[in-house]
């Protein structure tokens, strides 16, 4: 299932593609704001990938590689929504540049670490997902102001559309720069483009002239107040799972075959997939009730596990000699 999936069964009749993407395109500051808050999320694309490669790449397993990886993931799971609510009080470009620095800072020295420095490790993992700036939410809350509201749908469609691509693009990055540096440099590559992109966009007009919203009444959950949200957060953290659990899998996999850095493929894959489908998805007609629509998604998105579980093939894609020596 994928955020354009999700977008387009949410409001299914508001549509005219191809016209609208191309007006919203034409926004001043909109191509600028776009490529930048995509860029600043390529590690949130990539970095469990380059975490992976990088831990199991000194011996230490995939085990532990996985529980880093996961360590990672879950701070940035605790890290949004807390980023999000200082965005909130403080504007988008204090909050963000300095936990796009700091989350840089803890990839760097996860990267220089000795994996086998345990506490070291998780911890450095651990701080870089807390401080992963919330740059999703952060583009999105800009739509509002920066596009006309006709555009908006069209908008939050390209921006979920160029997501899923960036989700394909950047495991791709990860491979190459690992068969052709090694898995720290990578690691330390798409770091540095998370924060340039972060500083590109939240130093767009957009951003500086966009105003925290007034104060309303508090609530330590939020939104989670939200008997349907509750629901849906769950549906979306099994999802998570399965998605988390497919990387270390398939980089595990792609290891017993002689090429880690073949995993970037295999995601990059799934991610192209996942945009594809998303795009197609989000040009049907709507002909059919919401929560139906929801269970048939979900049951294809499991059966299509199925085939992964076949012999894989022996593929090479790219030599592994950082990772794999003779």
């Amino acid at each position: 299932m994928t955020d354009a999936q999700l977008w387009a069964a949410a409001e299914p009749a508001q549509r005219d593609r191809s016209a609208g993407i191309r007006a919203v395109l034409a926004v001043p500051h909109v191509p600028h704001l776009l490529l930048a808050s995509l860029v600043g999320r390529l590690p949130v694309a990539s970095a469990p990938l380059a975490i992976l490669l990088c831990v199991a790449g000194d011996g230490s397993g995939y085990l532990w590689a996985g529980v880093v990886a996961g360590l990672y993931g879950l701070a940035a799971t605790i890290g949004q929504p807390v980023l999000g609510r200082l965005v909130d009080r403080h504007g988008q470009c204090v909050p963000l540049i300095a936990a796009a620095i700091t989350s840089a800072a803890a990839m760097t020295a996860l990267a220089a670490l000795d994996p086998r420095q345990r506490v070291l490790t998780a911890g450095a993992a651990f701080v870089a997902g807390l401080a992963t700036p919330p740059l999703e939410g952060a583009t999105r809350a800009l739509w509002s102001e920066a596009v006309p509201q006709r555009l908006q749908t069209a908008a939050f469609s390209l921006d979920v559309a160029a997501q899923s691509l960036l989700f394909a693009l950047g495991p791709l990055l990860v491979s190459a720069t690992v068969a052709l540096s090694g898995p720290g440099t990578a690691l330390m590559l798409i770091t540095a483009l998370g924060v340039v992109g972060t500083w590109a966009m939240t130093t767009s007009a957009p951003s500086r002239a966009w105003q925290p919203p007034p104060a309303g009444p508090t609530n330590w959950i939020g939104p989670m107040r939200s008997r349907e949200l509750r629901g849906m957060a769950v549906v979306l953290l099994l999802v998570g799972i399965a998605l988390g659990a497919q990387g270390v899998a398939g980089t595990a996999w792609a290891h017993s075959l002689g090429n880690p850095t073949g995993a970037g493929v295999l995601l990059g894959a799934f991610s192209a997939g996942s945009c594809v489908g998303g795009l197609l998805f989000s040009r049907r007609r709507a002909n059919t009730a919401g929560d139906r629509t929801l269970l048939l998604l979900m049951a294809g998105f499991t059966l299509g596990w199925a085939p992964l579980v076949a012999a894989p093939p022996t593929w090479r894609p790219w030599p592994c000699s950082h990772l794999c020596p003779a």
